[in-house]
């Protein structure tokens, strides 16, 4: 695979760096890392395979609570991810949006950024 690929030309956001998530359909888990800068493919710990998925986002995501005050975070960011991997590549961004929303009360109080790609 060409490096070059994950090389994001994008001007990083004023907060932080984006979270990395990677969906490995092969043993279907989703592993988390944080990505260290703009250039994913330079912070990424493990390689990529054909058909693995690579969602970054930001704390916007994770950083929203229910109805009992209780923050969706990581792991239950992944838990979406998760179950929204079993849809084709080009329907699982909307699938972890709707599902981000579903969890969420009210409107988001915070930006939401998240970008996916699909290793080919």
């Amino acid at each position: 695979m060409h490096s070059d690929l994950f090389a994001l030309p994008i001007s990083p956001p004023k907060t932080a760096s984006p979270i990395t998530l990677i969906y490995k359909p092969v043993v279907q888990r989703v592993f988390h890392q944080r990505t260290r800068s703009m250039d994913v493919s330079a912070s990424l710990e493990m390689p990529l395979e054909p058909d693995d998925r690579i969602v970054l986002y930001t704390d916007g995501i994770t950083e929203v609570f229910n109805s009992k005050g209780e923050m969706l975070g990581v792991e239950g960011f992944r838990e979406i991810v998760r179950q929204a991997s079993a849809l084709p590549a080009g329907q699982m961004k909307q699938g972890i949006l709707d599902g981000v929303a579903a969890w969420r009360n009210g409107p988001p109080t915070d930006d939401v950024s998240l970008m996916l790609a699909h290793v080919r």
